[in-house]
């Protein structure tokens, strides 16, 4: 029922261009909501909000709110529909904050894990899914990414453009920083277990500062 109202206000509360549209869906993306009604759930949200937000200011007694003018009850309607409105904006943006903190937590342990497992005889590729495997409980979120990008790995998607994917689904310089150093050594095929404990030793000092 809930979804059915939220896709109903959707309609109402469309975009207004297409680059909108892809800039909300990528941030949410970026939270960890890949769902593709996320976007419509999202954008409907607000608009429902807002609505909530003016009614129960409609609902409060005027003696309750001083007795105001005309230009000033007009202002709290504005006001409460403006918060409920910019309400799932903001938590959006404390949802991507939050998971990208927990990513920068989370890889330069996974990186260690990765040069074991490639000093192990595993490829990349197969090191890559025992990782997400391992830190399921300690990081998930990491997980969730080194799973969906084993999967496409699994699924015949090149490595390049797999592990270009990651970079755009976190959108951390971090990571992005990653994968450029993955694709330079499988380019020219230097040693990846160097690679990336030297990028994890980077890694770990910007998170200890």
């Amino acid at each position: 029922q809930l979804h059915a109202v939220l896709e109903w206000f959707a309609k109402l509360n469309q975009p207004s261009n297409v680059e909108e549209a892809k800039a909300t869906r990528r941030q949410l993306i970026t939270a960890g909501y890949r769902s593709k009604k996320a976007s419509v759930l999202f954008i409907g949200s607000k608009l429902l909000l807002a609505v909530i937000e003016t009614t129960m200011i409609a609902l409060v007694p005027v003696k309750y709110l001083g007795f105001p003018t005309f230009s000033n009850l007009v202002f709290y309607y504005v006001l409460a529909a403006g918060c409920g409105y910019y309400a799932p904006v903001i938590w959006l943006k404390m949802a991507i904050a939050k998971r990208k903190d927990a990513l920068q937590r989370a890889i330069p342990d996974a990186l260690d894990l990765m040069v074991v497992c490639v000093e192990a005889g595993l490829g990349l590729d197969q090191a890559i899914a025992r990782v997400a495997e391992e830190v399921q409980r300690t990081h998930p979120a990491l997980s969730d990414e080194l799973n969906l990008l084993s999967m496409e790995l699994r699924t015949g998607v090149s490595r390049q453009e797999a592990l270009r994917n990651l970079a755009y689904r976190t959108d951390m310089e971090e990571v992005r920083n990653l994968v450029a150093l993955l694709v330079q050594t499988d380019r020219f095929g230097t040693s990846i277990a160097q690679a990336l404990r030297v990028h994890s030793d980077a890694m770990r000092s910007t998170r200890r500062l």
